[in-house]
């Protein structure tokens, strides 16, 4: 019983020492900052990560906006510590060997994208190397778009053929109809029809064409009366030239009987 009791508790002393080393390995201070304690490994983060930090922290935002996108990004989680968030964002330029890290700080309820500047330096040999051989970060998927779908294709033009185009449409139709029951028709022998035909083409024709016999009537009349008053101012003239024949006969029977 005893020898069983003591098989039990080495088992849990073990169990309590392995966890205790695996708690180990999991916490350990910053190479640069001894007081600040690291929890797990870094997480390198792409693009959109490090935009919705940028959203949460005026001092990460600042100095990207100032200095440009960095070459590499990672959230590393650290211990809690009031009243700093409990994970930083480490950004490094390497044609600078810059490293920093920014950190959120807990001001107040309505403050919530308060950051600070906590370390700027070189970048470490090792962590160059672990930067330069780490698998690329995975971006967060954006949200589907949802795009419209297409508008159905338009149906497909008509061929027309040699019948179809040249098939007269319906009022041309209907008066080549109409022209071939008139061909068909005998002539009338009725004189009476014909006149009546006759009589019946101008009033058929007035209907496209305006009806001009009382102006030709008057230009008929206007001509008739510029011709008489010809004929009148011409028998004026042959009176008056036979007028003055006998007034210059007169003067010269005259002349004749003073001179005598």
């Amino acid at each position: 019983m005893v020898a069983r009791s003591g098989m039990v508790v080495l088992f849990l002393a073990a169990t309590v020492l392995g966890a205790a080393s695996a708690k180990g390995t999991m916490l350990r201070p910053a190479k640069e900052r001894p007081d600040i304690i690291e929890v797990g490994d870094p997480v390198l983060v792409g693009r959109n990560v490090l935009e919705r930090e940028i959203r949460v922290n005026t001092s990460l935002r600042d100095y990207i906006e100032l200095y440009g996108w960095p070459d590499y990004a990672e959230i590393q989680e650290i211990t809690v510590l009031d009243p700093w968030a409990a994970y930083e964002v480490r950004i490094y330029y390497l044609h600078r060997d810059q490293y920093l890290v920014f950190g959120r700080v807990h001001v107040a309820p309505s403050v919530d994208d308060y950051g600070v500047l906590k370390y700027d330096g070189h970048i470490d040999p090792d962590t160059l190397d672990r930067l330069l051989t780490a698998a690329p970060p995975a971006e967060v998927e954006p949200a589907p778009v949802e795009v419209a779908p297409p508008p159905p294709p338009a149906p497909p033009p008509v061929k027309m053929s040699a019948s179809t185009v040249d098939a007269p449409d319906a009022e041309a139709e209907d008066v080549q109809i109409l022209a071939a029951d008139a061909a068909e028709v005998p002539p009338a022998e009725d004189e009476g029809i014909v006149v009546a035909a006759a009589v019946a083409e101008p009033a058929e024709r007035s209907s496209a064409y305006p009806d001009l016999s009382h102006i030709v009537n008057r230009l008929e009349v206007a001509a008739d009366r510029a011709a008489a008053a010809a004929e009148d101012a011409e028998r004026a003239s042959l009176a008056a030239t036979a007028s003055a024949n006998r007034a210059t006969s007169a003067v010269e029977k005259l002349l004749e009987e003073y001179q005598e």
